[in-house]
């Protein structure tokens, strides 16, 4: 959420030091330099009234308060649901119609329209209905003896060997300067500061792995393009989402490859994963963020000795678009992880290059669906690490899907100071931190400059949990090309075991010691140090993230 200010009246601004944003709803300040009028607060529960106040404050403290704000933050789909994902026990077929059963006045039948996975298939309502609706419906579904199980298909958003050889610095331009994340204090170790190299890529820098990044899509940039093997669009054009994208505007489809389907591919799935852009001029309005973009940057940006470079710039990435302007559909979700790992996907071409590392930055405020364990299980069962972001809401990571399903690498951020990120979710399903910025700056990856469709590529700081966890998909990248024989639960042990990780610069993660952040913050320089040591890597693990399987969305 943005929030602007006046200065405050008859005082000049040298007398301000900087002003002091008291987010009253949860506890908290922000601080802004006395030259911003404006912030944007991240962390904030969706769906719920969030109260602020403004303080200037000067040499000898802070002035009154402004008049109190209140506000309440919105992914802008609230209550909209067009299908349900459901699991049966006999075989159907798409175009089946299911009795929804229950007096709920729907207009007709529902009809299968698309094969999730192995017996599940996404039903849809005649038109879009109600969250409390769609759960009622589902309840009534799994009453029948035919339904294993049934569950809305909801919104998501997007909350380094014995034959190792010497590196050098990266000759990338904003290396020295701006790239703390890889080389800083608290940064994952792969320089030992600006100008050394630690023995993290001494093994390689993650050739021969592929990392889906499963979000909004790709754009044009010259530390990308070399990077790139075939992705996908998965996703999907429900009529019934269709919705206004300006204020007073018709509605418009789900999929935004509407813009110029010529450039984006037609409306619903196709073979191209380029993102059109996810702005909105309706609440909450914003221009595109180009988020599969700045997530697959900080991965495995190429190291050129322009821009930056990424986590693995040896590795390659597989964007998928499964994430819209409207955010995404779990249906869609679970068919992209399944297809990114080499599973089969009803009517979309076999995946000739399958990702064994996949990339979730996105969060839906709920247990873990169960379309989406299905898939996250299958993934790991054909020989992918799968990495989730924690979410941006402050809360307690027990309560956000992906995250909280079992088998990922739950992923909560920390700043440049060694702490938790304000905004970062905490709790026991954390499994490990990594950078994902804070007020101490952020971090530095691949952009455009279009505010709606992509124009010149650029680059920008971005923060958040999306942030986090593509350092560690970037690691997993890292190991899996020094070592491919590894298995998932080897190379989750590498990424979150105490003995690999570097502490946080206090003695807890957070000022409060129950918000607890994982094992540490991500360390490639600790797992090279590990690993040349005499450590028996034949040994059995069967770690797995945390077994909450306990709706708001944001961005990751």
């Amino acid at each position: 959420m943005v929030l602007s200010w006046q200065a405050p009246i008859n005082v000049a601004d040298a007398e301000v030091v900087e002003y002091v944003i008291d987010v009253r709803s949860d506890l908290r300040t922000v601080s802004v330099p006395v030259s911003q009028r404006e912030v944007e607060i991240s962390g904030l529960p969706n769906g719920v009234e969030a109260s602020f106040v403004v303080y200037a404050v000067g040499p000898h403290g802070a002035g009154p308060a402004s008049d109190e704000v209140r506000a309440t933050p919105t992914t802008g789909v609230e209550g909209e649901v067009a299908g349900l994902i459901v699991k049966f026990t006999d075989p159907v077929d798409v175009g089946d119609t299911v009795d929804p059963g229950g007096p709920w006045g729907l207009d007709n039948d529902l009809v299968v329209t698309d094969v999730v996975s192995d017996d599940v298939v996404l039903v849809e309502f005649a038109e879009a209905v109600s969250v409390d609706e769609a759960e009622q419906v589902a309840d009534d579904l799994e009453d029948r003896s035919d339904v294993e199980w049934a569950e809305p298909d909801q919104f998501v958003f997007t909350a380094t060997n014995d034959n190792a050889q010497p590196v050098a610095v990266p000759s990338d331009a904003e290396w020295s300067t701006s790239q703390w994340n890889l080389w800083d204090t608290f940064g994952i170790g792969v320089g030992s500061g600006a100008s050394s190299m630690t023995e993290a890529w001494a093994s390689g820098t993650g050739a021969g792995s592929t990392v889906a990044v499963i979000d909004t899509g790709i754009t044009s940039h010259p530390d990308l393009n070399s990077q790139l093997v075939a992705g996908f669009d998965f996703v999907s054009n429900p009529e019934q989402l269709a919705a206004s994208r300006e204020e007073g505007g018709a509605p418009v489809a789900f999929d935004g490859d509407y813009i110029d389907q010529a450039k984006f591919g037609g409306l619903g799935r196709d073979a191209d994963p380029t993102d059109p852009g996810d702005w909105r001029r309706v609440a909450p309005i914003r221009d595109s963020s180009w988020h599969g973009t700045g997530t697959a940057g900080v991965i495995a940006a190429q190291s050129n000795a322009t821009g930056i470079t990424g986590v693995a710039p040896g590795a390659k990435i597989q964007p998928i678009r499964a994430l819209s302007w409207r955010g995404g559909l779990l249906s869609d979700i679970a068919a992209a992880i399944t297809w990114a790992a080499g599973g089969d996907v009803d009517g979309v071409p076999v995946n000739a290059t399958p990702s064994n590392v996949i990339n979730l930055s996105f969060t839906v405020e709920t247990i873990c669906p169960r379309s989406l364990q299905s898939a996250i299980d299958g993934a790991i069962g054909r020989g992918a690490v799968v990495i989730a972001a924690a979410g941006n809401a402050n809360a307690n990571v027990a309560g956000f899907a992906p995250a909280n399903c079992n088998g990922v690498i739950a992923v909560g951020a920390t700043g440049r100071d060694g702490l938790r990120a304000p905004y970062s979710n905490w709790g026991y399903g954390i499994d490990v931190s990594a950078p994902g910025g804070s007020h101490a700056g952020g971090v530095l990856t691949t952009s455009n400059t279009g505010a709606t469709v992509s124009a010149v590529p650029t680059y920008g700081n971005d923060e958040g949990t999306s942030i986090a966890a593509a350092h560690v998909a970037g690691a997993a990248a890292v190991l899996r090309g020094a070592n491919p024989s590894l298995t998932v639960a080897e190379i989750v042990e590498r990424l979150t075991g105490e003995e690999y990780v570097k502490q946080f610069s206090g003695a807890t993660c957070d000022a409060d010691p129950n918000k607890s952040c994982g094992a540490g913050i991500l360390s490639l320089a600790e797992i090279a140090m590990v690993r040349q040591g005499a450590v028996d890597y034949a040994m059995e693990f069967s770690r797995t993230s945390s077994g909450y399987t306990n709706g708001t969305n944001s961005y990751a």
